[in-house]
């Protein structure tokens, strides 16, 4: 490699390269064409980098070794896909050649000596199609996978196995009726299929799976058993089926004029909502759900410790945290380890895992700025923007943040509200139920005589429900302390840290403050050996497809994926269905009463006003329209409301002259979901809100109970496409001129739409506070 100093010397770099380079022979370039259905190299991970020598008495915890600077070959280059250089524009190799830019502290980009071919085909699935292993028919395929093969399949669809155990997104799927629904875009990492080896391979009746095999086929395309026996051979048979839950319109939001649910090169006049990735160019391939050796020992080993309760305090519910900075696959972890658990249940153990998600930025199961607890007994397949309905929730709380140092104090209230309600609630709800017992004894002398000899009562099944705790990804500053409160309150058995590698015990780094709290948390041993409570695992990485260069794929930010986690929240109209070809312009909102009710049924929280030293009560309506709001249902507490003026003449605005949380009725506080408030009819004492419609049927119950419905204003920002219908070229929005539209800025003809006007609420770093500003 060859270092250059600036742009201008690595462009003449390049072109002398280029000229001093020989033509090579026809038989010693390799081939860089791969057939789309040749089976050349099965995916590898890559080796684990090398660690330095550790005791065998703490396997799990691993130390990266000290790395010599000038030593290029042990340095991890991470290559960034910038826009294409060239210094010649009519030279077609020139713009194939990249920069390498490595992690050390030297700033100079290298260069590498070969080009890359951006149009050069990888292999992604590892299957090669045939007669005797794919049965195609017009809504459904059955496809008979070897243990060496796997599938890439983008889109949306159903999978049901047949035969054998098919791994998918760390689930161990058996046979069954169940069509798991499948959502894989590539704006997260695409899940593979692949055939797990089992005992039970060979322990198949036949007869009866070829009869489920013709009842899923077409009767004008059902094989004979004879064509059938090939398929039969295979250790494990799946049936895939194309499925329209209308979440493809979400294109029009993260697409970036393109689709994340179908592949560029796929037939417009297809029906299938899904499609086979056999190979791809470096230009569109995506990024697949390949995980490293240490990734999948971890959690094989989690699971291990869950099922024989192992190391914990509680031997059916251990509790496991997972810690570290944004961006290193914490949820994607939590997603993989909680597939796992659900899929792992036995004759004797049934699991059902609990999720406690206290990340308000990207929670897994509802939209943002929402902090929940819930069980669940089922694997998930997609990412978060799949199933964010909150449907399933055992308790929510609407933080109104997307980053716990906007208001630690209330994070850590709703921290413990919801872990005392998984203690509380959720754990008593799965304990075994008693045995019943017989006041009479005479009727159970009597019973026990009835008895028969050979009567032996059926084992009860016992029942698992370990705690998994997903973090934010604020670690620096003022967030290790907030971390460590969310320990402290959590109590977990094991905590899962995934990100750079951590200093030693007693030395310095940037990191040095979130180990020490980290070491102090699981002990450390007289020899320095950290507490094996402590699992650390490198970021995630999405693995080398088997191809020999790196490959582009799509980049989405946090923000991207968070206005579309959003959007797929106010468009559901069912648990696995959408409907975005109405935008929220043209729905008809629910109107909401706020003046002359009994008991003040529905009033209004703007969060942090108690921060507030001269709160003008007059422009409360100002600052609550056009926002995202939080509705939580509550205990009536009339002592921390009162009417407010907000005008002469106009109707008083019930509010909240004191936090929610500080009320003694706080532990009964219970969000139902987010809603849009997209006008205020301030004559009348009405608030026009959009909501989906299980949150309007919630609401509605909760106040037939005598509940308080309280609409909290927070700092979540509004999208775009939640004002607007998406529709480029249109000059009106319904029936309004772009120009005059509310909450959104346009160019001065009013054609193109920029932003949302004041959408972005003001960010104020806290990551170094005084302590008068510690909370």
């Amino acid at each position: 490699m060859k270092r250059v100093q600036s742009a201008k010397a690595f462009l003449a770099s390049a072109a002398s390269a280029k000229k001093l380079r020989a033509e090579p022979t026809p038989s010693d370039t390799p081939s860089r064409t791969r057939s789309a259905y040749s089976v050349q190299q099965s995916i590898q991970p890559p080796p684990p980098p090398p660690t330095a020598p550790t005791d065998n008495s703490n396997d799990d915890i691993q130390y990266a070794p000290i790395l010599d600077s000038d030593d290029d070959t042990t340095q991890d280059c991470v290559i960034t896909y910038d826009p294409v250089i060239s210094a010649d524009p009519a030279d077609p190799d020139l713009d194939k050649v990249i920069i390498n830019y490595s992690d050390s502290d030297d700033d100079d980009p290298k260069v590498t000596s070969e080009i890359i071919n951006l149009d050069q085909n990888i292999q992604l699935s590892m299957f090669a199609p045939s007669s005797d292993n794919l049965i195609h028919s017009q809504h459904l395929s059955l496809y008979a996978l070897a243990h060496s093969e796997t599938l890439v399949i983008q889109g949306q669809y159903s999978v049901r196995v047949l035969k054998g155990t098919l791994s998918l997104y760390g689930a161990s799927l058996t046979p069954s009726s169940t069509f798991h629904q499948v959502f894989a875009p590539t704006s997260s990492a695409l899940p593979i299929l692949s055939a797990r080896i089992t005992d039970d391979d060979n322990n198949i009746d036949n007869s009866n799976l070829i009869s489920e095999i013709k009842s899923l086929l077409p009767k004008h395309t059902r094989p004979t058993t004879a064509q059938l026996q090939p398929l039969l051979q295979r250790p494990c048979i799946i049936a895939v089926k194309s499925t329209h839950t209308g979440i493809e319109g979400i294109d029009r939001i993260i697409g970036n004029g393109s689709s994340i649910w179908t592949p560029s090169n796929k037939q417009p006049d297809s029906e299938e909502s899904h499609s086979i990735l056999y190979t791809a160019t470096q230009h569109d391939c995506p990024l697949l759900l390949s995980l490293s050796a240490a990734w999948n020992t971890q959690i094989t080993k989690l699971t291990k410790l869950v099922i024989n309760g192992a190391d914990s305090r509680d031997t059916r519910h251990p509790r496991i945290l997972i810690c570290g900075p944004k961006g290193v696959g914490k949820s994607t972890f939590l997603r993989l380890l909680l597939n796992s658990l659900a899929s792992a249940s036995s004759s004797k153990n049934k699991v059902t895992p609990a999720v406690l998600d206290l990340d308000p930025g990207q929670p897994e199961f509802a939209p943002a700025g929402i902090l929940s607890v819930c069980v669940r007994d089922e694997p998930v397949f997609g990412p978060s923007l799949s199933h964010c309905s909150m449907g399933g929730l055992a308790k929510a709380s609407h933080f109104g943040y997307i980053s716990p140092r906007e208001s630690t104090a209330d994070y850590i209230r709703h921290t413990e509200i919801l872990e005392d309600y998984y203690s509380n609630h959720i754990l008593r709800s799965t304990a075994p139920a008693p045995l019943s017992s017989l006041d009479d004894e005479e009727e159970t002398e009597s019973l026990v005589e009835s008895e028969e000899e050979d009567y032996t009562p059926a084992p009860q099944q016992e029942t698992q429900t370990p705690l998994l705790i997903n973090t934010s990804g604020w670690i620096k500053g003022d967030g290790v302390r907030v971390l460590k409160e969310v320990i402290t309150t959590t109590k977990p058995d094991i905590i899962v840290y995934i990100g750079p590698t951590l200093p030693r015990p007693g030395q310095v780094d940037l990191n040095s403050e979130l180990a020490e709290m980290l070491y102090d948390t699981v002990g450390i041993d007289d020899k320095g050996r950290v507490g094996s409570r402590l699992k650390m695992l490198q970021p995630f990485k999405a693995q080398d497809t088997g191809g020999e260069r790196p490959r582009l794929a799509l980049r989405f930010t946090a923000a991207d994926l968070r206005n579309a986690q959003t959007m797929s929240y106010f468009h559901a109209v069912g648990s696995c269905a959408w409907d975005f070809e109405q935008p929220l312009t043209e729905k008809v909102p629910y109107v909401i009463p706020y003046a002359g009710l009994k008991d003040c049924a529905h009033v209004v929280e703007i969060l942090q006003q108690e921060e507030c030293e001269e709160l003008l009560y007059e422009h409360v309506l100002s600052a609550i329209n056009g926002t995202i709001v939080g509705i939580s249902s509550m205990t009536m507490a009339k002592e921390i409301v009162r009417p407010v003026s907000v005008g002469d003449g106009l109707p008083d605005l019930p509010m909240t002259t004191t936090p929610t949380l500080s009320s003694r009725e706080a532990s009964s506080l219970d969000c139902i979901g987010l809603g849009i408030l997209r006008a205020i009819d301030h004559r009348k004492g009405l608030l026009q809100i959009l909501v989906p419609r299980h949150v309007a049927d919630s609401a509605r119950a909760a106040v037939k109970r005598g509940a308080m419905i309280v609409f909290a204003r927070g700092r979540l920002s509004l999208p775009l496409h939640a004002a607007w219908d998406g529709r480029s070229g249109k000059q009106v929005v319904a029936g309004v001129p772009l120009a005059k539209v509310p909450y959104l800025t346009a160019d001065e003809e009013g054609a193109e739409v920029q932003q949302i006007a004041g959408g972005q609420a003001l960010r104020v770093r806290r990551n170094v506070l005084r302590k008068n500003q510690q909370r």
